[in-house]
């Protein structure tokens, strides 16, 4: 085995590297990418076959969910996770993810208060199984139910910590986990505590890997010049749908970026970190490149604002080049805390580099998460009507962009793990699983 630092003596702990504090790690309200990553160790959705099975009656539209008994001791029932599908689907509760489960039978006529709340398609069976009725065929409402923002909640509304950790202290620096004594796998983890170590230097993220501050580094800053390290057994490479795209405010700027042909090309040092996109769904054909036809005296400069985090400084720069070099002039604002930036108003800047990462496990939630920006009734239709019928050509073309917003690049995620870590099973989406974390042996 090649490895890049030697073997740890210590594996009772594993330390990873974030590069922002959470803005929450409520499972049920954070959207940021860190805030989701910790919540995947403290909670767990509803897995079929790992802690439940779901049953799917397609000529009902229904979905059955029975917990297996033996699931946290038997402290989580069909009570609790019914009622966090009602907290979602409570207004004044202001979910983000309040129109995944617009599925559900009434749920519209609910919110729209025509129905009432014993209308809607939810019904608990028993103690350990409940049903949910949709209002037509939904070929990724599984991914639905089986989404880390469908968390049990108590009696308080507060979300039930059934995940393989618990919190042990936070402070400005790290976020501490120990195992969680009642979860019901404890037997295969011999990685008693888990720390999320902020680290704001990126170009420190190596040296903190080799001398075993961090056993994990940051799945979503990994810094161009280390790529050669891919050599070694420690370097992870991840297919990722971490997208990134830009938000524009401007009509003559959205209209000249959005021409096929003069799509934003990918910083010659990046080449290697992103992959550029020309539609959020799948991949489209992009006609020659069209000669720029623009009037130089429409523009006043254009303002740009950014979060300064790793590597957008860098496509920022490259975006810059593009605009300077067709004569038009750019202001830049960068922001250095994301805390600080979710609070700007971005639309009164030209351009905002943005980034997401869907909710859910299916490219339904690519198109949720962007509809909102789609104004036109008629495409709207489209949109939803093509994914009904999982039609991923159609959207390719129609999703090439919305009203103000243009995919540009996916990035991987990419990473140094210690070689004897197992079972830390991150996938495309973002959603890590820690259930069976522990050191070889």
């Amino acid at each position: 085995m090649n490895r890049l630092r030697c073997k740890k003596k210590d594996k009772s702990k594993v330390s990873i590297e974030i590069d922002s504090q959470p803005i929450s790690i409520n499972p049920l309200k954070t959207l940021d990418y860190n805030g989701k990553l910790i919540c995947n160790t403290l909670y767990e959705p509803l897995k079929h076959g790992v802690n439940c099975k779901i049953i799917s009656n397609d000529c009902l539209n229904e979905y059955t969910i029975e917990i297996f008994q033996d699931y946290f001791e038997s402290k989580i029932t069909a009570n609790n996770f019914v009622q966090a599908i009602l907290l979602h689907l409570n207004k004044q509760y202001k979910s983000p993810y309040i129109k995944d489960f617009l599925q559900i039978k009434n749920a519209i006529l609910y919110l729209m208060g025509e129905k009432d709340i014993n209308t809607l398609g939810i019904a608990i069976i028993s103690k350990y199984s409940f049903r949910i009725e949709l209002e037509r065929t939904c070929s990724y409402f599984l991914n639905i139910l089986e989404s880390p923002f469908l968390i049990p909640i108590n009696g308080q509304n507060k979300p039930i910590n059934n995940g393989p950790y618990t919190i042990s202290d936070i402070s400005n620096k790290e976020i501490n986990l120990i195992r969680n004594k009642n979860y019901f796998i404890n037997d295969v983890s011999n990685v008693k505590n888990i720390n999320f170590l902020l680290n704001n230097n990126i170009k420190e993220s190596v040296d903190l890997y080799k001398n075993h501050y961090l056993d994990i580094t940051c799945h979503t800053q990994f810094h161009h010049e280390f790529l050669h390290l891919d050599c070694y057994d420690d370097f992870e490479r991840l297919n990722s749908n971490l997208f990134f795209y830009l938000d524009i405010r401007n009509k003559v700027v959205f209209d000249l970026l959005s021409k096929d042909g003069t799509q934003l090309s990918i910083p010659e040092s990046l080449k290697r970190i992103l992959k550029p996109i020309s539609s959020y769904i799948g991949e489209r054909n992009i006609s020659k490149e069209t000669s720029l036809s623009i009037r130089l005296d429409e523009f006043n400069p254009v303002k740009i604002i950014y979060c300064d985090y790793y590597p957008n400084d860098l496509i920022i720069e490259h975006l810059m080049h593009l605009l300077d070099s067709i004569g038009i002039e750019v202001e830049v604002t960068s922001i250095k805390d994301f805390n600080e930036f979710r609070s700007i108003d971005t639309k009164k800047y030209d351009i905002c580099l943005k980034l997401f990462v869907p909710h859910y496990e299916h490219y339904s939630s690519i198109i949720m998460t962007l509809l909102w920006d789609v104004k036109s009734n008629d495409k709207r239709k489209q949109i939803i009507n093509a994914l009904r019928r999982d039609n991923t050509l159609e959207l390719s073309r129609i999703m090439n962009r919305t009203d103000h917003t243009i995919p540009i690049f996916k990035g991987d995620s990419i990473f140094l793990k210690d070689c004897d870590i197992i079972g830390y099973n991150l996938n495309e989406y973002g959603y890590l699983s820690v259930r069976n974390l522990r050191y070889k042996e």
